[in-house]
């Protein structure tokens, strides 16, 4: 296991998220060139504002070249959930970053049910917070144009 996987790997154990899946996140370098010192930011900075930048820096990435993420928004949408730590980071400015990423990469590039289902679930624990309540409703909007309003909520309905 190499360093990266290593810190994905410790993440996700410590996520307590049992629907992540670490083999689609080790995609993520192949089509992101500065994808590893990205991360190390996003895990090692401590400066929210540091963290931010390089995950705008990110989104805007993706906007630019979709093609390259039709094929890998799981990864995305898994990585996005891990330093999100499920919507449950500290600082509301990463948690507003993180659902303009998971919003970009499902309206440019598409997701199925099984890439939304992580982000529909942690979702529905975030609907009522004032901070991020119309960001929240804005990204569950998208998901349902994507894969349809009655898979959200039967997503919903299982939570």
């Amino acid at each position: 296991m190499c360093r990266f996987e290593y810190c994905i790997y410790k993440r996700f154990l410590s996520s307590g998220s049992i629907s992540l899946d670490l083999s689609v996140i080790h995609k993520l370098p192949k089509v992101y060139s500065d994808f590893s010192s990205m991360n190390e930011t996003v895990n090692s900075n401590p400066k929210w504002q540091d963290k931010v930048e390089v995950l705008e820096q990110f989104n805007k990435y993706i906007e630019t070249h979709q093609s390259s993420f039709s094929s890998n928004q799981e990864a995305v949408i898994q990585y996005v959930m891990i330093f999100s730590k499920d919507f449950k980071a500290a600082n509301i400015n990463i948690l507003k970053t993180a659902l303009v990423i998971l919003k970009t990469i499902i309206s440019c590039c598409g997701a199925g049910p099984r890439a939304c289902q992580p982000v529909i679930s942690a979702c529905v624990s975030k609907v009522h917070d004032k901070k991020l309540g119309p960001d929240i409703i804005s990204l569950l909007s998208t998901i349902a144009e994507k894969i349809g309003p009655d898979t959200v909520m039967n997503q919903v309905k299982a939570v």
